[in-house]
């Protein structure tokens, strides 16, 4: 005791120095202690990712129910839509090229004479849009859908022809596949392994195919409409991609020209039938009388599964 009183300065260092000394232990041990709570709950969430990473998943009942109901629910929906296209799909026309030749023939022969009883107006040279089938005959894979787009065709000329249209132009044919002129180039030959891989990789068999044409027609108005109303009631399924209308009068009536002259219009209310006439006379159309020229591109619609059940 003497020396610290003798030495306060150092007896006072002495004593810092043992408090700090005492102060970083117990640091130094409550961050220990800490570390290892943080190394243990670090193992835990470890092992427990392990676990839920090695386990078989399995749905919860109600929810494995539900999932039972949808997928019941989509293959039902699946179903009644092939067969709602089903009922579009005409049973398919077993032909040979010569076949489907003479059919041709037989079809464009048959349009030709309506046309002509019922005043209709068609391209020269009309043939359907299978101008290049006049004098050749197609390819033998080809002729299932040939004939499927020549009955499409055949079927809208006819209902053309019955609204009362007053011409029907050149039709614009897109080949369908396996005409000349489709297929692609023959690729270089591979081994059999390739040839596996290719198989095993090449895309599936496009479940709706679409077979487009253009057709122009020109009509009145009331043809017009009765003709695109028909467009529903084809068989195979049509769908209209593009309908492009003009007038043939592209500038209205000028005024002066639309308006009754002052003479023409009677004073007083006709009394004979032939002052009525000349009153009916007076009445002039500013519009609605001109005749419409329509573009229609129109695809012949293929669902794969409706035309396998129907061939």
């Amino acid at each position: 005791m003497n020396w610290a009183r003798q030495n306060p300065v150092l007896a006072g260092l002495a004593g810092a120095t043992g408090a700090a000394t005492l102060a970083l232990g117990w640091l130094i041990w409550s961050a220990s202690s800490r570390l290892a709570e943080v190394d243990e709950a670090y193992e835990k969430q470890v092992a427990e990712f392990k676990r839920l990473a090695g386990l078989t998943p399995f749905p919860d009942a109600n929810n494995a129910a539900k999932l039972e109901e949808q997928r019941v629910a989509f293959a039902a929906a699946g179903k009644a839509l092939e067969e709602q296209f089903a009922s579009f799909e005409p049973a398919a026309a077993t032909l040979d090229p010569a076949g489907f030749q003479d059919l041709l023939r037989k079809d464009v022969a048959a349009i030709v004479a309506k046309a002509k009883s019922a005043n209709v107006r068609l391209a020269e040279g009309f043939y359907l849009g299978f101008e290049r089938y006049r004098t050749e005959l197609p390819a033998e894979k080809a002729v299932p859908l040939l004939a499927r787009q020549l009955g499409a065709i055949r079927g809208l000329m006819n209902a053309f022809i019955d609204s009362g249209v007053e011409g029907i132009g050149a039709i614009k044919r897109t080949a369908v596949a396996g005409e000349a002129g489709t297929e692609p180039a023959a690729a270089a030959p591979a081994n059999p392994a390739a040839a596996a891989a290719a198989r095993r990789n090449a895309p599936a068999t496009d479940l709706i195919t679409r077979h487009p044409f253009e057709v122009t027609l020109q009509a009145d108005h009331g043809a017009f409409r009765r003709a695109v109303g028909r467009l529903m009631e084809q068989r195979p399924l049509l769908l209209v991609r593009s309908l492009k209308v003009s007038n043939e009068k592209q500038k209205g009536p000028a005024r002066a020209s639309a308006e009754p002259k002052t003479a023409d219009v009677a004073p007083a209310a006709p009394s004979t039938p032939a002052d009525k006439a000349k009153a009916s006379d007076a009445l002039r159309y500013v519009v609605g009388q001109e005749k419409l020229e329509a573009v229609l591109q129109v695809e012949v619609i293929r669902y794969a599964a409706a035309a396998e059940k129907k061939g």
